[in-house]
């Protein structure tokens, strides 16, 4: 990772939301937080102590783009303030100052990861991208459900009439799913996309946006239940300008700079299977930043599917017990190999006295082609689905299951149905065995809320084998037979 400040190298791991303020110039303090920037539109240039507890950090806008927020991964706080810098959007060659408390703790430690730009476009992690884009998000329905009662209430003027209306504005579950399915489509498939985060995100930003806005009409009212007409104006002009960002724009996400460079398979592996012997079981799978396992561990991950046959082979030839532990643990915890752990492939419980039957049992199916071309076991599996049912319950244990247990090698067969069938089912299989198990939990929830036509589905299957087919072009046969599927 590039430290363009020279600062000390720290890595993190807690979110925290920072609002952008100007600090009075401060000497620099020698406990600062370390900070890691690996955005290349920003420069950090100072940390400085500020009033109130709070460490001034000062950066410049190196980019061509109007910069309207920042997400940063905070060591120890958890706080959520307002992503929109205050006194507007950072321009380009701009300079200012962010502030966090120092209540973190003299060890505060921050990683710069997203970036939110007027013009609706990220760059960074995924994730904090999709939070960012989420908190604008409520802001701006927000805002388009209040104005309406705002030009209504500047008509007649009646307070209780008012307010009361406001009180009724709510977020109901189908429009944090269109949210979610607007977002998926943006970041189709990220490895570090938390779904819970943004929906919390949004639901906290719309409460927080709609109860300040209830206060300040509670402001413009003089005493005697008269309104301030020029308070009325002020809170629609807020509206309008809220409404009149730009909104998704469709634009594709800055990849990430270390996704470019990913270390090898045998690499990532070795790295991760030395760093296990340097620390205890219990945080060899740790997602800490400050553990020696995890920028391996995530190495690993960013490699996706095209790990599968690799570990297949270390599984083939490992002999030794301590590292094939260690082996059938990774197996049992990395996302995209389902297909190699389950019935297939017991890994827990018994598996050290099944082992070497099991093990070799396994590999005799692999052999075969039977774990790596389920396609025509599945589609005699389910001739006699009607795939464009809807379904009132999913079968996660029966049809769903055997869907599921084939892993990324069942893709093709998902693709060519979703191709002329509306399948709730499957397109719940395509997200659980592509590792997308946070959307594939909220799409099981309410499959008709979001992914809801077949063209959508197939939407956004495409999308996200072009965001991701880098990372199943190893598996030779799937990738080819989704290249022409999805060409067609």
């Amino acid at each position: 990772m590039l430290l363009k400040s020279g600062l000390p190298l720290v890595a993190v791991i807690l979110g925290s939301w920072l609002t952008i303020a100007g600090q009075p110039n401060s000497p620099v303090i020698d406990n600062r937080p370390g900070v890691i920037d690996e955005l290349e539109s920003i420069e950090i240039l100072s940390i400085t102590e500020a009033p109130g507890s709070q460490y001034g950090i000062e950066l410049r806008n190196v980019s061509n783009r109007d910069i309207l927020g920042i997400f940063v991964l905070n060591s120890r706080c958890f706080d959520a303030t307002d992503p929109v810098p205050a006194g507007g959007p950072i321009m380009p060659g701009e300079t200012r100052k962010l502030s966090i408390y120092r209540s973190c703790g003299p060890d505060t430690k921050m990683e710069f990861l997203s970036i939110l730009f007027q013009d609706g476009t990220c760059e960074g992690e995924a994730g904090g991208c999709a939070r960012l884009e989420a908190r604008r998000e409520a802001k701006r329905l927000a805002a388009l459900l209040q104005l309406p009662i705002l030009k209504q209430a500047a008509e007649n003027r009646d307070r209780q009439q008012v307010l009361g209306a406001l009180r009724r504005v709510e977020l109901d579950g189908q429009t944090v799913n269109k949210l979610i399915g607007q977002l998926a489509f943006r970041y189709p498939g990220s490895i570090d996309m938390d779904w819970q985060n943004v929906t919390e995100d949004f639901s906290r930003e719309f409460r927080s946006y709609r109860d300040g806005l209830r206060q300040n009409i509670e402001d413009t009212f003089r005493f005697g239940g008269n309104v301030d007409p020029a308070g009325w104006i002020w809170l629609m002009k807020r509206c309008e300008e809220i409404l009149a960002q730009p909104a998704f724009s469709g634009l594709a996400l800055t990849p990430r700079r270390r996704q470019a460079s990913a270390t090898r398979h045998r690499e990532a592996y070795d790295a991760w299977m030395k760093a296990t012997f340097e620390i205890d079981i219990s945080f060899w799978l740790s997602g800490h930043r400050d553990s020696p396992t995890f920028r391996p561990l995530v190495n690993l991950m960013e490699i996706g599917p095209n790990i599968a046959p690799f570990l297949v082979n270390e599984l083939r030839n490992e002999r030794d017990e301590k590292r094939l532990h260690r082996l059938c643990t990774l197996i049992g915890y990395l996302p995209d190999i389902d297909v190699l752990r389950g019935k297939r492939l017991p890994l827990r419980g018994s598996f050290q006295e099944a082992y070497p039957a099991s093990r070799e049992q396994f590999l005799a199916d692999w052999d075969a082609g039977i774990v790596t071309g389920p396609t025509e076991s599945l589609r005699i599996a389910r001739r006699n689905i009607d795939e464009d049912k809807p379904v009132d319950k999913f079968d996660y244990q029966g049809t769903l299951g055997e869907v599921r247990s084939s892993g990324v090698y069942a893709l093709p067969f998902i693709v060519e149905t979703l191709k002329q069938h509306n399948s709730e089912e499957l397109f719940a299989a395509f997200l659980a065995v592509t590792a997308q198990y946070d959307l594939y939990s909220l799409y099981c929830k309410a499959p008709r809320e979001f992914f809801v036509s077949q063209p959508e589905k197939i939407g956004y299957v495409q999308a996200w084998f072009k965001a991701n087919e880098h990372r199943i072009n190893e598996l030779t046969q799937v990738h080819a037979k989704l290249k022409k599927l999805l060409a067609e």
